[in-house]
């Protein structure tokens, strides 16, 4: 049975549809541990707080009834354990039946030997960290300060007895290593809190199959519940600056950016349509070594138990402030800088209707300040606005899809102090002449990057964000030993070392954008899941879109769809291994791909092989069939993958993206952009999605 961390106890209930009556928050963030090394302070946490307590008051969360820990902030207490039980207690006694209660906890993680070991499968209890966390004591056998899956477990069953619906947030982790600044992980080693090893040792040793026998929650409990993990109990879970390529990014928890982030943009969805999402937010990231889980009695129902809604159209009330025009509105609703908003009467009139057209000149979090432009939409030409109706609605209609390659160059002292080396040439050469047609752009050594440079002196190597250098500028255990590595000998004519490097930027570039564009191209309508069976025991396992799989050698993998929409789709179903490669699943060859209104079918997908480790994907894309043409096909996106060592289409719209995100031929006579805008009649042509899994060596 596998162990999904903090809180698993009480996740096999019933569903419970709840209307809350007042909502109540505890939010704590902590940054600072005084107790601890000084390198194990974070930044993140304390924005995330801050973050979620802004985004929460939006959502008619009194400000009286949310509880904020953190460091620095006049509404805040310290994130202390005492701090955080007495405010447990107290919301114990403020709440009441019907009510709606979110807990968020940003911060470190770690474990420690079980206090009841038959409870937990791998011996160890999953603990998140206060502020005043300290060492291991030997007296009590743990921790001291940290507050313990069991702890959190008791509040929990505490607010479902009294019929409270709660909804609780982990971004935190509990193991692996630490990386590197711009992607420092939530999480202290248990040998650094002092815990001593041989305990550890001795705990991982319980017998599995003697410790499967979980305490589980009273199914009778009235409240229901929502869990929502950043990083399953053997994972990392980073924090980065965020918005990307924005002057205004602060550092947040990867997790907690995109949960809010989806919540903006979709008020008014289900759980389960959040955390699929957030997944397919996490397919378009370069970090491949998180997979947020999600788990609950009720993750059909709406958001902070309100109704779901079928209404996908972001649009927003238009206010007059001082400074302008003024949308509630922000990148974290997928509002940035020149994306183009159309001005409605009313929120459920059609397009055509628009009285104008705004610009959004100014960007932030949550608001954004518009102008009035021209613009044509089809046909009709719209003049500039001199002023804005009264209770008006604006409606997004296009945004801004960057299509771009961001590089980084880590750099080594002891090549730096060679005055010839053909890696410092390649790279040079890259910097001033690019790679058509895909736009690079140069960050720092510690700012988010897609791909990292490392030059060893006799090879490059090409490193994702989530990679440690290899052996033995990183680490040299046996499992490092064993990891593969994109690289490029340099012991070749300068002039191949350049067309290696360069196919292989764009082989990255075309797998990556083509992630991407799920994030902005999302469409409804079409169900998925995914079939596996597996090796040697022939077991079925199905997963849902919020779920991330680790499959194994030999495992064979199927995938059913529905299109529950009134309208037939064109359907393209590809591979995006972890080498970038892009083979073709559905169709091959004469297969007929046109996908009927309320049609069923399963593909095979085949067998998993590892000849390429780590996040693997599958890529849905439909199209709006055109009555009286052949069906459209994406099979051209194939293409090769990058070796580690140790039919034309109907849709011109979508063609016209994907050329922009790097298939297609070079042309040297366009200037090579990374930004395109998507224009709201775009994402009515066409859509994709992707379907997630880990591919792993080790079963």
């Amino acid at each position: 049975m596998k162990k999904y961390g903090l809180l698993v106890v009480f996740f096999l209930t019933i569903s419970t549809q709840l209307e809350a009556k007042d909502r109540y928050a505890l939010i704590v963030g902590v940054s600072k541990y005084p107790f601890q090394s000084e390198g194990f302070n974070l930044v993140g946490p304390r924005n995330d707080a801050l973050l979620i307590y802004d985004y929460l008051q939006t959502r008619d969360f009194q400000t009286n009834n949310i509880k904020l820990l953190t460091e620095d902030h006049q509404a805040a207490i310290e994130p202390t354990r005492g701090n955080i039980l007495s405010s447990l207690e107290l919301l114990v006694e403020e709440t009441k039946a019907g009510d709606f209660l979110y807990l968020h906890f940003s911060g470190h993680g770690s474990q420690q030997p079980a206090r009841h070991v038959g409870t937990e499968i791998d011996g160890l209890d999953e603990i998140f960290l206060p502020a005043d966390t300290k060492q291991w004591n030997h007296d009590t056998q743990s921790v001291e300060n940290v507050l313990t899956d069991d702890d959190v477990a008791y509040y929990v069953d505490a607010f479902r007895t009294k019929g409270v619906f709660v909804w609780i947030v982990f971004d935190s982790c509990h193991s692996g290593t630490m990386t590197r600044s711009q992607w420092q992980t939530r999480k202290i080693p248990a040998d650094s809190l002092g815990v001593p090893i041989q305990t550890l040792l001795q705990t991982r040793g319980v017998n599995m199959e003697k410790s499967t026998s979980l305490q589980l929650a009273d199914n009778n409990k009235p409240g229901g519940y929502v869990a929502f993990f950043a990083a399953q109990t053997t994972e990392e879970t980073p924090e980065i600056n965020l918005p990307k390529n924005s002057q205004q990014s602060k550092r947040y928890g990867l997790f907690t950016y995109n949960l809010m982030e989806t919540l903006s943009k979709y008020p008014h969805a289900s759980y389960q349509q959040v955390a699929e999402k957030i997944l397919q937010n996490y397919s378009a990231q370069p970090w491949y070594g998180t997979t947020p889980m999600f788990i609950g009695s009720s993750l059909d129902d709406g958001v902070f138990g309100e109704p779901r809604s079928q209404n996908s159209d972001p649009q927003w009330k238009i206010n007059r402030s001082t400074q302008g025009y003024e949308i509630p509105s922000g990148y974290l609703h997928g509002v940035t800088r020149g994306s183009i908003l159309a001005v409605m009467a009313k929120p459920t009139d059609k397009l055509s209707l628009a009285h104008g057209f705004v610009h959004v000149v100014k960007s932030h979090s949550a608001f954004s300040m518009v102008e009035p432009i021209k613009y044509q939409l089809g046909d009709k030409k719209f003049a500039e606005l001199t002023l804005l109706p009264d209770f008006s609605y604006a409606r997004l209609v296009e945004t801004q899809a960057i299509f771009e390659l961001a590089i980084a160059e880590i750099p080594n002292k002891d090549i730096t102090r060679r005055s010839k080396n053909k890696g410092k040439s390649l790279i040079k050469s890259l910097r001033k002449d690019g790679v058509e047609p895909i736009a690079l752009r140069w960050v720092g050594s510690s700012d988010h990057a897609d791909i990292r440079f490392f030059n060893t002196g006799d090879e490059l190597v090409l490193l994702t964000d989530s990679e440690d250098l290899p052996c033995p500028f990183g680490a040299c255990d046996e499992k490092a030993k064993r990891k593969t590595y994109m690289r490029i000998a340099l012991d070749q004519s300068e002039p191949l070392l350049k067309e290696q490097l360069e196919n292989n930027l764009r082989t990255i570039a075309r797998a990556l954008n083509l992630m991407r564009l799920g994030t902005v191209l999302e469409g409804e309508g079409l169900v998925s899941s995914l079939n596996v069976v597996r090796a040697g025991s022939g077991d079925l396992d199905k997963f849902d879109r919020t779920d991330i799989p680790t499959l194994f050698e030999g495992d064979s993998v199927s995938l059913y769809l529905a299109n529950y929409l009134e309208e037939p789709l064109d359907i393209t179903v590809l591979f995006i291994g972890a080498d970038y490669r892009i083979d073709v699943v559905f169709p091959r060859g004469n297969q007929f791909n046109r996908f009927m209104e309320e049609e069923e079918i399963t593909l095979e997908v085949g067998k998993i092989n590892t000849f390429s480790t780590g996040m693997e994907r599958l890529v849905v894309i439909s199209s709006w069939a055109e009555t009286g043409a052949s069906a459209a096909k994406y099979n051209f996106l194939a293409q090769s993958g990058i070796q580690r060592t140790r039919g034309v289409a109907r849709n011109p719209g979508l063609i016209q993206m994907l050329e922009r995100a790097g298939f297609g031929q070079p042309d040297k006579s366009k200037k090579t952009r990374g930004v395109m805008p998507i224009e709201d009649s775009l994402r009515s042509q066409g859509s994709i999605h992707t379907i997630p899994w880990m591919t792993s060596n080790a079963n």
